[in-house]
């Protein structure tokens, strides 16, 4: 009839239909989201809220864990790593029955910008969550200090405190620093820092290291006049020096101070790692720590190059970034000596070993680019003189690449437990 919508009557076979499709459709989503939450599974490009603990601040996190991954070939769920991390920590007691050597698992790695320092510490918290131990937050070190609990490490950037880190380490605990190349250093640092320093200060001319370092005080004083805070730890003078072990920068041109200095980071670190010669250094900790070959591979984390050539090649600025090191030069000089030192007392096999896991490494990295994205099999690596017998797989390249972004995400608050 004019004027009326037109309403179709339904008889009972189609209502019948429409609600049994109607419940079909509900039951299946609810299977859907009981089945992806019990399995937490992190392929992308799905993102998870997690809520982190640190002390007693829950901060919450999102990230999508694998970014770019192919999620119809790599499913990674929490249960298949904690299975994962059950045969890593039988791996390691078998290792160790063998060598008859106890791995060494209290360990202070200090990190330092611009001194291959994620690459480094990625390494250690690999090792530290496949292996359940606990790692030190900058509360857990400088939170109140009634009934502190001991850990096992420190691997973030914290603020150094010989007191702090001793109360909440274990006696035993091996302490590890890190040194680079200081003119090098400093170029990474300053390059690295440009799109947060160059909005704020004022420069005349084109060559900006140069004429900070010409003019360090007058933008150390207007970076706290405009941000209202000391100058970032990286772009400060001497800055290695201060990142290891609390060096103060007014005492730069104090030699008796730079002697003493110098004898207490000898003294305080076990052993001091330079950046220029990480594959020797990271054999003589596997030694060193009765660790395994397997637990010392390594993929380069944030690699950052100098983004103004004109800035590298400059006699004056040479000349000048010479002074402006000079304390970090010291301390490099000083434990390069001693790194030829422990290296010569190592024996004539240390730089065959040496030269056995600079074929391994790549080898393993170049399997982890392509296991990522393919469903390859296991990458098996012989026992060697130099190594028991271990395979990599998806799993391990999973951790290889991403163990301090992930593991945090994935086990919240797994680091102070």
């Amino acid at each position: 009839m004019a004027g009326k919508s037109y309403r179709p009557i339904l008889d009972g076979h189609h209502q019948l239909f429409i609600l049994i499709i109607t419940l079909a459709m509900v039951l299946l989503t609810v299977i859907y989201v009981i089945t992806t939450t019990s399995r937490k599974t992190l392929s992308p490009p799905a993102a998870y809220m997690y809520h982190r603990t640190w002390g007693k601040t829950a901060v919450k996190t999102s990230a999508i864990l694998t970014s770019g991954l192919p999620s119809n070939r790599i499913n990674i769920t929490v249960a298949n790593i904690s299975s994962f991390r059950k045969r890593e920590q039988n791996r390691l007691l078998e290792m160790a029955r063998r060598n008859h050597c106890k791995p060494r698992t209290h360990v202070v790695v200090r990190k330092v910008h611009k001194c291959g320092s994620t690459t480094v510490s990625n390494i250690f918290v690999r090792f530290a969550f496949l292996n359940n131990l606990t790692v030190a937050g900058k509360r857990d070190v400088f939170g109140p200090s009634l009934d502190k609990p001991k850990f096992d490490m420190i691997l973030h950037h914290v603020k150094y405190s010989d007191s702090h880190f001793l109360a909440v380490m274990h006696e035993d605990t091996y302490f590890i620093g890190l040194l680079r190349e200081p003119i090098s250093q400093f170029r990474s640092a300053f390059s690295y820092y440009k799109k947060r320093t160059d909005p704020v200060l004022t420069y005349k001319t084109g060559n900006h290291m140069l004429e900070y370092v010409q003019d360090y005080p007058k933008f150390i004083n207007e970076w706290k006049r405009k941000v209202g805070s000391s100058m970032l730890p990286g772009l400060r003078r001497n800055n290695m020096a201060q990142f290891l072990g609390g060096f103060r920068e007014s005492d730069s041109d104090n030699e008796r101070e730079i002697i003493k200095y110098i004898d207490f980071l000898d003294r305080r670190y076990d052993f001091v790692i330079l950046i220029e010669h990480l594959d020797e250094c990271l054999v003589f900790l596997k030694r060193a720590l009765c660790w395994d070959l397997k637990d010392i591979l390594y993929t380069n984390r944030m690699v950052y190059r100098p983004i103004d050539p004109t800035e590298t090649n400059d006699k004056q600025l040479e000349k000048l970034l010479s002074n402006f090191t000079n304390v970090n030069r010291r301390l490099y000089s000083h434990f390069s000596d001693r790194l030829s030192k422990i290296i010569n007392d190592q024996g004539v096999d240390f730089q065959e070993e040496v030269q056995y896991f600079k074929r391994i490494n790549p080898k393993v990295t170049n399997y982890c680019n392509k296991s990522l994205q393919y469903n390859l099999p296991p990458l098996v690596v012989k026992q060697s003189k130099w190594s028991n017998g271990f395979s990599v797989d998806y799993l391990f390249c999973w951790f290889l690449n991403f163990a301090i972004a992930q593991t945090k995400l994935l086990f919240p608050g797994w680091e102070t437990q």
